[in-house]
C-alpha cells in the first residue's frame, strides 16, 4: 500500500512540475472564459460574457499575442479583440496581466452602434495538468455604445419616418470577473 501511495504521489508531482513548464514555452495557447460584468455609472449594465482567445506565446512566459471573440448579453454585443498578456511563471500558481482592445458590433437594435472596447485585467492561473490550467481574473471593461432616441416621428404607410433623432455615446462597461481555462 505504501508503494502505491508513493507511486501515485510521484505521478501527481510530475504532472504538476510538467504543467508549470508549458507556460514557459513558445507556441500556440488558447483561452476560454465565462464571466460577469457589474455595470458602473449611469449607463453601465450588468451582463454575462463568454469569450475565447487564441494566439501565440511569442516570448516564453512574458509575451502572449492573440485575438479573440466573445458574446456580451447586456446589449447583445459581439466583441472582437486583440489580446496581449504577460505571465510570471512562479510555479503552480502564476499571476498574469491581460489587456484586450477591439470593437464590439451590435446584434440587437437597442444600441444602434457598437463601439470601442478596452479591458485590462489581472488574474492568476493554476496549472492542474499538462497544457491545462484554470484561471480567475478581475478587471475593468470600457465598452462604448451609441444609442438613438427618436424624439419625434410619424408612421407613414406603416413605416416610421424620423423627424428628430438624438444619438448619444455611452460607456456601458463596468467591473468584470472572469473564470476559465487555458490550454
Amino acid at each position: 500500500m505504501k508503494k502505491v501511495l508513493i507511486f501515485i504521489l510521484s505521478l501527481v508531482m510530475a504532472s504538476v512540475v510538467y504543467a508549470d513548464d508549458w507556460q514557459t514555452q513558445k507556441g500556440y495557447r488558447g483561452f476560454a472564459d465565462l464571466g460577469g460584468v457589474i455595470g458602473m455609472g449611469s449607463h453601465g449594465e450588468n451582463a454575462l460574457t463568454i469569450s475565447t482567445t487564441h494566439g501565440y506565446q511569442v516570448v516564453p512566459s512574458y509575451l502572449f499575442v492573440g485575438a479573440g471573440i466573445g458574446f456580451n448579453t447586456s446589449s447583445v454585443l459581439l466583441p472582437m479583440y486583440l489580446n496581449l498578456r504577460t505571465q510570471l511563471p512562479t510555479g503552480k500558481w502564476s499571476p498574469f496581466l491581460d489587456f484586450r482592445a477591439g470593437y464590439s458590433g451590435k446584434l440587437e437594435w437597442d444600441f444602434n452602434d457598437g463601439g470601442a472596447l478596452f479591458n485590462p485585467s489581472v488574474g492568476v492561473t493554476w496549472s492542474v495538468a499538462k497544457r491545462f490550467g484554470l484561471e480567475l481574473s478581475v478587471g475593468y471593461i470600457y465598452q462604448r455604445a451609441t444609442t438613438s432616441k427618436v424624439e419625434s416621428g410619424r408612421y407613414v404607410n406603416g413605416k416610421l419616418e424620423i423627424s428628430t433623432e438624438n444619438r448619444e455615446r455611452h460607456n456601458i462597461g463596468g467591473i468584470n470577473i472572469r473564470c476559465g481555462f487555458t490550454f
